[in-house]
């Protein structure tokens, strides 16, 4: 089953560079490293994807990670390299597996700067997604110019969730696709979607909102969402500032390679 999946992320890379502007294939088995397999990964189907394109003759390729886990086998295969712009957006590393993806873990030797890391305090929702993509994927990925861009993750990051702490809604799981999308087409790239992950009623729904919002196509199902609420002793105003504040920090991060 595992090497299925990477056969079709190999294949839907094949499609994109052929011609196709987005290309749909479950994958997104994102803890595996070069060596290692963790997490209910045996394969890293990302990193060979990113692999596939470069032999297609790629130059550069952006992967863009919003599993609510960070994806740390694709940063690890990627940590030393330029030609692979890693952004992942995740929940806060310090509350939730595999506890990696710090803001500071930005890559090294020839990699420096081109892995960008996105913790996210629990709780945030989609109105902090979208501060996410405006104000750190979009201008990183706009300076990068990717010839291709994937995306992987599922819809873990939903407020209803078994494993994960975040607050975002089906309308945010479909903007995800819709931006990215978007991204791909200022930069002139094609798309390759990886969905997998999500641990509840939610995560089939939820796949079909990201899809649905890359392609523009009304791929939707029934499902009784309800309303994301916050436990009482975590107010919104505590999680938007922490978030504001992760971001303003990345900024100054990241301002010796990006201009932000």
């Amino acid at each position: 089953a595992a090497r299925a999946v990477v056969g079709g992320a190999a294949r839907a890379v094949d499609l994109a560079l052929d011609g196709d502007r987005v290309v749909l294939c479950p994958g997104g088995f994102h803890h595996a490293g070069r060596d290692y397999g963790e997490g209910f990964c045996i394969f890293n189907d990302v990193a060979i994807a990113a692999t596939r394109a470069f032999r297609h003759g790629a130059g550069r390729v952006m992967i863009l990670d919003t599993d609510a886990h960070q994806g740390n086998g694709t940063m690890d295969i990627f940590y030393g390299t330029a030609d692979v712009l890693f952004i992942s957006i995740h929940q806060d590393p310090r509350t939730l597996y595999p506890g990696r993806g710090f803001v500071r873990e930005i890559g090294s030797g020839d990699g420096e700067g081109f892995t960008v890391n996105i913790p996210m305090f629990p709780y945030a929702g989609d109105d902090l997604y979208l501060e996410a993509f405006n104000r750190i994927v979009g201008p990183v990925a706009r300076q990068f110019d990717p010839d291709l861009i994937i995306r992987n993750g599922g819809s873990d990051p939903h407020f209803r969730d078994l494993l994960t702490t975040l607050g975002m809604t089906m309308a945010g799981l479909r903007s995800i696709g819709e931006r990215t999308a978007s991204l791909a087409r200022s930069v002139g790239a094609p798309l390759v979607d990886l969905v997998i992950s999500g641990y509840g009623s939610h995560a089939v729904p939820g796949w079909l909102q990201i899809w649905s919002g890359a392609t523009g196509l009304d791929l939707t199902i029934p499902f009784e969402e309800g309303e994301p609420t916050l436990p009482p002793r975590v107010p919104e105003a505590d999680v938007r500032d922490a978030v504001m504040r992760t971001l303003d920090d990345m900024k100054e991060t990241l301002s010796p390679f990006w201009d932000l």
